[in-house]
């Protein structure tokens, strides 16, 4: 539908920071069936199966970029995440290598309001979580570098206005 669209001069908005913890849910976990359908371009509900939770990924401050490049079709896009784990520890390593080539749905943060976004919906088969490198980052520092890639949707990121049980984190261990 078109519609007048007034110039947004909301400082939050154009600020393009992140906050360094990504959320992510595998794919399996997600309630496919039940995807709640978005509201001006929100998704507010949890999209997760009954029990099923988030897991969290800290990340190198400042690493996390998301973004959605057109896809194949002129009426689809592509989201593609970059992020980067601090430091080159046994524990990383070791998320990557258990975590490298698994799809999930991503949910991130905007630093300078809160506001959260979500992509990998179902219907661009989630994003998958790709090796980008191992070693010196950009930054000066070592660490893991990702990227989680989806695949063409018309419709790439959301804001994710979910919060307490419509958020469901699982506790550290």
């Amino acid at each position: 539908m078109l519609v007048n669209l007034k110039t947004n001069n909301t400082p939050a908005t154009k600020i393009p920071t992140t906050k360094f913890r990504l959320y992510l849910a595998d794919m399996a976990d997600v309630d496919v069936e039940n995807w709640p359908t978005p509201a001006v371009a929100t998704i507010s509900t949890n999209v997760l199966a009954a029990t099923k939770t988030w897991k969290y990924v800290d990340c190198k401050i400042n690493t996390l970029k998301p973004n959605a490049a057109p896809g194949e079709s002129p009426l689809t896009g592509k989201l593609t995440i970059a992020a980067q784990l601090d430091g080159l520890a046994k524990e990383n390593l070791d998320w990557l290598y258990s975590n490298n080539g698994r799809r999930v749905i991503a949910v991130w943060e905007r630093c300078s309001d809160g506001q959260k976004f979500i992509g990998g919906s179902p219907c661009s088969g989630g994003v998958e979580i790709r090796m980008a490198s191992i070693g010196d980052l950009d930054g000066g520092t070592s660490g893991v570098g990702l990227t989680l890639e989806g695949g063409d949707c018309p419709e790439p990121i959301y804001y994710y206005d979910a919060t307490g049980e419509d958020f469901p984190v699982a506790p550290d261990a």
